[in-house]
């Protein structure tokens, strides 16, 4: 059975939603470049693309779940495929349309149209973490098969991984305003004739050719693994530009490790050793979060609750849904003080897929600034 808990949905606001028919079309023609490009990781598009869409060629990552149940709970989304559960991520403005899906559904199948999220550190293997959710649908296209993916990517291996995986990098039209454009990892399963994946050995130096692959993969939940299934498209040595951090469009791949110029060769050779601090791994309570801003808000004309986010000076931002009221109450305070700061308080619950620190039980204090905070600020010195 389907197991569907809106625990706190309250805090949540709610938005108007169009049926799901129009949020699919919708969602298939603009979802990748609007509101998916700033939330996760990898572009995606149609699985059925147009005939110019089908001449371009990109990176991405989209294919449909059946779910055996959905939960929510505490704004944290659980999706069980198999026997596996599964973290879900959805732009908070189509989650009350996901709600809503999922209870007409009642107990027929859940179709989920997702891209893949997955983690990869230092200190952590590359695993699975779970699923962006692109729409939910009523059922499936003649053409398409559950757990089926539609990958393009480099096929290659990275440190995280002793298997190769095929990396689907940020499309050159992305738009993240993190500014991170991290690529997604995915581990998958292929062997093949024509060619091999690309890697570096241990000097760095090039070990075969880096070929892009366009596939038709098969998710198996069992082992996390998408498998190969058929070539899209055979494998090409022209990789399509994409974005990296500092959101330079790389237009071929040799440009990837080439050396700045500028840089005199002994800092090239021999780089500073950078030594590695041991890590102690602790158990802790929720940890809490406290931002400073001195911008007032403007307060939409409708609605029992506001959205607060706040970008901090570096770069970290953090969001928050506030009761209308006591926000209302708190800029009051604002316009009673000639100089004054405020501070958003509360337990981070999240990290959103667009990077944003999500906070639970957030509150506002506002503080009036006394004659000499003000100058000091101003002068930046100490008295």
């Amino acid at each position: 059975s389907k197991i569907i808990s809106t625990k706190k949905k309250e805090t949540i606001q709610p938005v108007e939603v169009k049926t799901q028919d129009e949020i699919l079309t919708e969602s298939l023609a603009h979802a990748s470049r609007e509101s998916l490009e700033n939330a996760g990781k990898t572009d995606v598009n149609s699985t059925s693309p147009t005939l110019e869409e089908e001449k371009a060629v990109f990176f991405q990552a989209l294919g449909t779940i059946e779910a055996e149940r959905v939960e929510v709970v505490e704004r944290r989304i659980i999706i069980t495929v198999g026997s596996k559960e599964y973290r879900g991520w959805i732009e908070p403005k189509q989650f009350s349309g996901l709600m809503r899906y999922l209870e007409e559904r009642g107990e027929k199948p859940i179709y989920l149209r997702v891209y893949p999220k997955t983690l990869s550190t230092p200190e952590q293997p590359l695993s699975l973490q779970g699923w962006q959710i692109v729409i939910g649908i009523k059922g499936l296209s003649p053409q398409e098969k559950v757990n089926h993916f539609v990958i393009r990517g480099v096929w290659q291996y990275i440190p995280q991984s002793e298997s190769p995986v095929i990396t689907v990098y940020r499309n050159q039209t992305s738009n993240d305003p993190t500014g991170k454009y991290k690529a997604t990892h995915l581990p998958v399963a292929m062997e093949r004739q024509d060619c091999q994946a690309f890697k570096y050995d241990s000097e760095g130096t090039r070990k075969r050719k880096r070929y892009f692959i366009q596939g038709l993969f098969q998710f198996d939940p069992s082992s996390d693994l998408f498998i190969w299934k058929e070539d899209l498209e055979p494998p090409t040595l022209k990789i399509p530009p994409y974005l990296r951090a500092d959101k330079t469009p790389l237009e071929n791949e040799s440009k990837i490790r080439n050396k700045d110029p500028e840089k005199p060769k002994e800092a090239q050779i021999n780089p500073p050793i950078a030594v590695k601090s041991p890590i102690i791994m602790l158990e802790g309570k929720v940890p809490e979060v406290t931002i400073k801003f001195s911008q007032k808000p403007e307060i939409p004309g409708e609605g029992k609750t506001v959205t607060l986010q706040i970008k901090g000076e570096n770069g970290i931002s953090v969001r928050a849904t506030l009761s209308r009221k006591n926000l209302s109450k708190q800029i009051e305070k604002m316009e009673s003080f000639e100089e004054w700061v405020a501070a958003l308080s509360g337990k981070m619950v999240a990290i959103a897929p667009d990077g944003v620190v999500e906070l639970e039980g957030a509150g506002i204090n506002v503080f009036e600034k006394k004659g000499k905070e003000v100058e000091k600020e101003k002068t930046g010195k100490e008295d």
